[in-house]
């Protein structure tokens, strides 16, 4: 049940992403004026992505109640689950929410909707994004259990901006490379999103160290605990991407300033663009799938005992080897 579980919610944190990259590339990274073609396979490409999250919520609403019921769930106890406890609750509203931005969404493509008009479904969009923080680890916290809810909303937004927007990214670079996208258009839309990019890697470095904190708490939680192993592998490709997004503002973004003012060497200089912002995308997604399997795994503090002074022992200590679960703190039911 496990691996199902994380592989749903893997496929909910990307298909999320990908919707709002492209609906931030489609509004924001474009300009104005810029081929309508385009900007309406972003939309049709969004379109799809939120089409997918939502029926990725329905598998997963699938799994929690075969969870609940060790079988497949019955209709009376997916009804008790959606209308008695927070996380069903929670997910009822998320879908109800996520339906009315299809409806808004579907005629988008062909009405050949302005950057306004997109940048809104895009805001629009956040709270979708940010509703999945209210049934996630940091719920359950028992201190400051708001700043540790509104701390991993702003982290799992500014996840999806930079995720989701290198998928967009790479994308206008495909589309670009078939329809030969002007050099200046490619370098500017680039130039914006290291902007998105930048902003969003200082709030993911805030809010990452405090959930660490608050989830992890400690190096020996971090090594010997299951999910503090998930989370240093997320750690290992947020440095990677990190160095490939570096890489990128450096040197990347230069190249493409200077093959839109003097068009020399667009092929090798678009190429090599196209490589490094697809390796980047790809581990954007990784990071995205090694989420979703932190979703489903025990956070730290779960397993272990908090004492004075922010002090924190294993439950596989040997004095409290022989506590019971019951005795821990729980997640939201």
């Amino acid at each position: 049940m496990l691996p199902l579980e994380a592989t749903v919610s893997a496929i909910s944190y990307i298909t999320i992403a990908v919707f709002l990259g492209q609906l931030v590339a489609a509004g924001f990274l474009l300009p104005q004026g810029q081929p309508a073609t385009l900007r309406t396979a972003l939309l049709v490409w969004a379109r799809a992505s939120l089409l997918l999250f939502l029926c990725a919520a329905w598998l997963a609403l699938l799994v929690q109640g075969a969870k609940l019921q060790h079988a497949f769930p019955s209709a009376e106890l997916l009804w008790r689950y959606l209308t008695m406890t927070q996380s069903g609750k929670t997910w009822f509203a998320r879908e109800a929410y996520g339906v009315i931005l299809l409806f808004i969404m579907w005629p988008l493509p062909k009405k050949n909707a302005t950057g306004k008009v997109i940048r809104l479904v895009a805001v629009l969009t956040l709270p979708l994004v940010a509703a999945r923080s209210l049934t996630s680890h940091a719920a359950a916290v028992r201190d400051d259990t708001a700043v540790a809810v509104i701390a991993d909303a702003i982290h799992l937004i500014a996840t999806a901006l930079w995720a989701g927007g290198l998928v967009a990214l790479w994308s206008i670079f495909y589309f670009g490379r078939q329809n030969h996208l002007s050099a200046s258009l490619t370098a500017q839309v680039v130039q914006r999103f290291s902007r998105l990019a930048l902003a969003s890697f200082f709030l993911l470095l805030a809010t990452g160290a405090y959930q660490s904190w608050i989830h992890v708490g400690s190096l020996n939680i971090l090594l010997n605990t299951q999910y503090g192993n998930v989370l240093a592998l997320k750690l290992a490709l947020f440095l990677a991407m990190f160095a490939f997004g570096t890489l990128n503002f450096l040197s990347t973004k230069q190249q493409l300033s200077r093959w839109a003012n003097t068009n020399n060497a667009a092929h090798q200089v678009g190429q090599r663009a196209f490589k490094r912002i697809g390796a980047e995308s790809l581990l954007g997604l990784s990071i995205l799938s090694v989420t979703g399997l932190l979703t489903v795994l025990p956070p730290g503090f779960t397993l272990c005992i908090r004492l004075p002074q922010r002090k924190w022992l294993p439950t596989r200590h040997p004095v409290l080897f022989r506590l019971r679960s019951s005795n821990l703190p729980k997640g939201p039911t």
